[in-house]
């Protein structure tokens, strides 16, 4: 379901550093839980794989991604929770559609309707994908498509009228072009947007 992205926690039990780490990464696991997977191996023990994976040193962080484009990269910034987060997510493959003028609509529709929940629409006026977005069109695919309409300064903006947005940001839920639409207006906390498309599956 969806992409999956994995933190690879490489670390040796006889390494005091490593220990120290344990909590962050936990505290990492329980914060990107649904959105980046972790996964821990002490090289002390599995030393064959310091081998196959080319790590000379613990502890050390690498990402990978189901989709194969991002293999083996690794974390080199200093370590901290919220760096750590930041950098993982920003890995994650962006498969958002921008819609630039009328005749995108059509293709991303047909998407729309063939996605098991539907799809979202963002409209923005901000100038590229925001974060949120990324991750979610990320996790949440195949199931459901997500596209945005960039710099929108006001309503008569022509896809933001068509799609009826009346304000910007703008993050809505539907099943096909002309099925009832399902405004999000909590906050941008990637959980709680999350649940929101989710929810959409149930209906």
């Amino acid at each position: 379901r969806g992409d999956q992205t994995w933190l690879l926690f490489a670390y040796s039990a006889s390494c005091r550093h490593s220990e120290e780490l344990v909590p962050l990464v936990e505290q990492f696991a329980e914060t990107l839980r649904g959105f980046v997977h972790v996964a821990a191996v002490d090289l002390g023990i599995h030393s064959h794989l310091a081998r196959q994976l080319s790590i000379d040193a613990t502890p050390t962080f690498r990402l990978w991604s189901s989709d194969g484009l991002k293999l083996g990269e690794e974390f080199r910034e200093k370590l901290t929770l919220r760096r750590l987060a930041k950098w993982s997510l920003s890995r994650l493959t962006d498969r958002v559609h921008t819609l630039r003028q009328r005749s995108d609509l059509g293709p991303f529709w047909d998407e729309c309707s063939s996605a098991k929940c539907g799809c979202g629409v963002l409209v923005t006026n901000q100038s590229s994908t925001p974060p949120i977005l990324k991750v979610l069109s990320s996790v949440l695919f195949p199931r459901v498509v997500f596209a945005q309409v960039l710099r929108v300064d006001s309503p008569q903006h022509e896809i933001a009228a068509l799609l009826g947005a009346a304000r910007t940001p703008w993050l809505s839920a539907r099943r096909e072009e002309r099925k009832q639409v399902q405004v999000y207006d909590g906050p941008p906390d990637l959980h709680r947007a999350r649940r929101f498309f989710e929810g959409r599956c149930k209906r």
